[in-house]
């Protein structure tokens, strides 16, 4: 019902003007890159050109009212609304529907949400998250994954030797230090103690440094 008709159409996705609306049938939104390519502006017309389903070679003069951001140097899309897009190439059926999110966070809930209409109607659709279709993307992302795990590994490995050697170096270099410390009284647990709290107190400042050194970085 028109009382449940989402609002695909948003500027969030334009980096500049505005998205594709139902009511400006002429108006495109092209990638970053490809405007750069055809040295187009805002309000600039252009001719989109197609093949038809029957072959026939087809267009239509579009007005730029978006540019919207390039995620790879291949990305030359070209967004027009529904109704141009059928008319274009002479077929009112169309096979694939895409949702854009503003953040993937929300992907689970709008995948239920959807899931649970489309079973209620009964309508002989598939839903498929971002994952499932862009499988070379969640390839890469789990080598990636894997990757900083392994560097993150060696690097606790080789950080947790540095400290070891480091305090054993420090005892060993303070020996006559403690000893003359269990002379006048102290107990070894008090020694102890000492030798972790000094340990504590440079784990937490070179932890604190380490913190703001990266925050500043990034």
């Amino acid at each position: 019902s028109s009382s449940e008709q989402v609002n695909l159409y948003t500027s969030r996705f334009a980096s500049s003007g505005s998205f594709v609306q139902e009511n400006n049938p002429n108006g495109i939104v092209i990638s970053e890159i490809l405007a750069n390519r055809l040295k187009l502006k805002l309000n600039d017309q252009a001719l989109v050109m197609t093949t038809s389903q029957q072959g026939s070679l087809e267009a239509i003069n579009g007005t730029v009212i978006g540019i919207s951001p390039s995620y790879s140097s291949y990305d030359l899309r070209v967004i027009l609304p529904l109704d141009s897009a059928k008319n274009l190439i002479l077929n009112s059926n169309f096979h694939n529907v895409v949702i854009l999110l503003e953040s993937t966070d929300q992907l689970d809930t709008v995948y239920r949400e959807i899931t649970k209409r489309i079973t209620l109607a009964k309508l002989p659709l598939v839903v498929k998250t971002f994952y499932e279709v862009a499988t070379f993307y969640a390839q890469v992302l789990g080598m990636y994954e894997r990757y900083f795990m392994i560097c993150f590994v060696i690097l606790s490995i080789v950080i947790i030797f540095s400290l070891w050697n480091t305090m054993v170096m420090s005892i060993t270099d303070r020996i006559r230090e403690f000893s003359t410390m269990r002379t006048i009284g102290i107990s070894r647990k008090a020694i102890f103690f000492l030798i972790v709290m000094e340990g504590s107190i440079l784990a937490v400042l070179a932890l604190s440094a380490g913190i703001f050194v990266s925050y500043w970085i990034h």
